[in-house]
């Protein structure tokens, strides 16, 4: 098909087309491989009782250059009033996750709030926000979100 567009037009289109192809090809040929970045539930679940924590571990595929991805958190327990859950490597419903060069693996902490309230079991989940901006440095595998 290149080769019949080619062919149809004049010279001097011919040799435009012909070299914003090379810049492309070069462009694309020089472009890295995409990140796949994963969550995974390290542990189970976490105790309220002893305040053991629950930990997510976020991967990337690759380790060059530096990377962060947005996450959501979710479920039925919640930040705030009542205060079911902490975590230093993030606020609220959400956060980021920062990868530095060389950095394959990060982890995020939820530690359950020991409170006088039963609640019995609660549920915490993370999941990774696909990116949106242009051009892209990584996608989502196929564990994009994991629960404790």
């Amino acid at each position: 098909m290149t080769i019949y567009a080619l062919a149809t037009c004049s010279t001097s289109a011919r040799w435009l087309r012909g070299l914003a192809m090379l810049v492309l090809m070069g462009v694309v040929g020089q472009a890295q491989a995409l990140d796949v970045v994963n969550v995974t539930a390290t542990t189970g679940a976490a105790n309220e009782q002893g305040s053991v924590p629950g930990r997510f571990t976020v991967t990337r595929s690759g380790s060059t250059g530096n990377l962060t991805v947005p996450f959501t958190v979710s479920g039925s327990a919640v930040t705030g009033i009542p205060n079911n859950y902490t975590s230093s490597e993030f606020t609220g419903t959400g956060g980021t996750i920062s990868f530095i060069q060389g950095e394959i693996a990060k982890t995020i902490s939820i530690t359950p709030v020991d409170d006088a309230v039963i609640e019995g079991k609660q549920i915490v989940a993370i999941t990774l926000t696909p990116e949106t901006s242009f051009p892209s440095t990584y996608i989502l595998g196929a564990n994009s979100t994991a629960q404790i």
